[in-house]
């Protein structure tokens, strides 16, 4: 399975906010590069109505974000799991937990202290039942527009570097031409998200105000974000469709079966 997390955190450069009053939803298709495992993940995302449904090959994920419900579908093995975000934290460090319970039984004397560290913390939490997130948007960064435009899909695009710290840390192709609907609020997709990733966003420069604020200007066409080890994704868009969607299509299929989260084949 692919990491949701990276998923849908590629996804948000693709958000724009505060748009003229539009009923109808959005689907956007992009392609995501990894250089990593080298591989290209196509993916269709949907919105509307604080809705947003994420469908990849393997699996799909629907996001609730006005009750903070998040749903898991493995099409092939026709199955689901669907509960609160609380509820998927929980479940995610319970077998996060038992994994590392097993790697500290067979850790060797030099890695019994980092697994060790890692279990006890998890452990911790669980008891805490801690799920709170801390937003530090006091990360420094400097935007730059270039004087370099694209057109990509028809639309004029403008090139914008994002600095942290210094370090390039990506590159975007940005259109004013296009927004989302005003329905879709991208703060609460921003906390729903930063939840699921345990923080993973708090410290990114993706959670800088001035970031926040370019991503209000319109939709984001092509990125490309750098890793400090020298990797770096590669985020295009293919395809832009404003349309009413069926409101079933944010739900599981009906042929589909509830399952445990343990139990869904996506995290072997």
């Amino acid at each position: 399975m692919t990491n949701p997390v990276r998923i849908l955190l590629a996804f948000i450069f693709v958000l724009g906010l505060n748009s003229p009053a539009l009923k109808a939803g959005w689907i956007i298709t992009e392609v995501i590069h990894d250089t990593d495992s080298n591989s290209a993940v196509r993916n269709t995302m949907y919105f509307q109505d604080n809705l947003i449904k994420c469908v990849e090959e393997s699996h799909t994920v629907i996001f609730d974000l006005n009750n903070r419900e998040i749903t898991f579908i493995n099409p092939e093995l026709k199955v689901y799991w669907k509960g609160s975000l609380d509820q998927y934290v929980r479940k995610v460090k319970e077998m996060a937990l038992e994994h590392f319970e097993k790697e500290l039984a067979k850790a060797s004397p030099e890695e019994r202290p980092y697994y060790e560290a890692i279990y006890e913390n998890l452990k911790i939490e669980l008891e805490q039942d801690s799920n709170a997130v801390v937003f530090h948007p006091d990360v420094n960064i400097e935007i730059v527009m270039t004087d370099e435009s694209e057109s990509l899909l028809g639309y004029v695009a403008r090139k914008y570097e994002i600095f942290e710290n210094g370090f390039l840390r990506e590159e975007l192709w940005l259109t004013k031409e296009i927004r989302l609907s005003k329905d879709f609020d991208a703060e609460k997709f921003r906390s729903f998200i930063n939840q699921m990733a345990w923080g993973v966003m708090s410290t990114d420069h993706q959670a800088a105000h001035e970031y926040i604020h370019l991503m209000q200007t319109g939709l984001v066409l092509r990125s490309v974000e750098y890793l400090d080890n020298g990797l770096f994704y590669r985020s295009e868009v293919l395809d832009v469709v404003q349309k009413e969607i069926p409101h079933d299509m944010f739900s599981p299929p009906e042929d589909h079966q509830l399952v445990r989260l343990s139990d869904l084949g996506l995290y072997d």
